[in-house]
């Protein structure tokens, strides 16, 4: 009785160990941690006379800033916000202004310049809510809004928050002039209907005057002379200041 029972104890003891030989399963592969794909750091911000060279749009601006030596500064820290007028906007000047403006950079060029740029950085949200803005210039621009449409001293923003390194530019549709640098002609012929026309310093013509016909014309400069020569209905001319 005794080895029978001896027997089954090492029955059982084989078989479970059997058993236990096919319950044991190899280990799983093990996985490789993949190795990170270093991210390339992303390219600096251009600053504001970088973004408007390589814009395409602005070629007579960015001209006039270097001609006035100007280019440094508003490559600098500032930071500033530019309303910055395109070349369609320039060329909506009376003939020669530009031109006459780049003879002397120093002077006019500088201050029309400075004129279009403010301290900080606003973006648009922050334009709407002012209605004055104090520039680099000393002057300072309006701000009008009407629905959708936003105006700086007369010329309508139409694209903006573009974003630099050291600040945002504003694209405006026309040139801003310093109050101290455009002035109102006197008529001096007695024939001619009572009007003025508007100069700017350096232009080679005044700018257009339309009658309640539809009637425009302009006058030619001679700054030297302080006369806006004989033009229009009459013909007539005017003094400049």
């Amino acid at each position: 009785m005794k080895l029978r029972t001896v027997s089954i104890v090492l029955i059982l003891a084989l078989t479970a160990l059997l058993l236990c030989a096919g319950c044991t399963q190899p280990a799983p592969p093990v996985t490789p941690t993949p190795t990170a794909t270093p991210t390339p750091a992303p390219e600096p911000a251009k600053n504001i006379v970088e973004t408007a060279a390589a814009d395409g749009r602005f070629t007579t601006l960015v001209t006039a800033v270097q001609a006035a030596g100007l280019a440094d500064t508003l490559s600098g820290p500032g930071p500033f916000t530019v309303f910055a007028p395109s070349d369609d906007a320039f060329a909506m000047l009376p003939e020669g202004t530009v031109a006459g403006l780049l003879t002397e950079p120093g002077g006019a060029l500088t201050q029309i310049l400075l004129y279009h740029v403010v301290p900080g950085s606003l973006m648009a949200s922050d334009v709407v809510g002012m209605s004055s803005l104090p520039t680099v210039q000393g002057n300072v621009l309006k701000v009008t809004v009407n629905g959708s449409t936003v105006m700086v001293d007369g010329a309508t923003i139409v694209i903006t928050d573009i974003e630099t390194s050291n600040g945002v530019i504003h694209v405006i549709d026309s040139v801003l002039i310093p109050p101290s640098f455009c002035h109102d002609t006197v008529g001096t012929s007695a024939g001619a209907p009572a009007h003025t026309h508007r100069w700017c310093e350096g232009a080679e013509t005044t700018l257009e005057f339309c009658n309640d016909q539809g009637v425009c014309h302009i006058h030619t400069v001679n700054q030297s002379a302080n006369l806006a020569e004989p033009a229009g209905l009459g013909p007539h001319t005017h003094d400049l200041m």
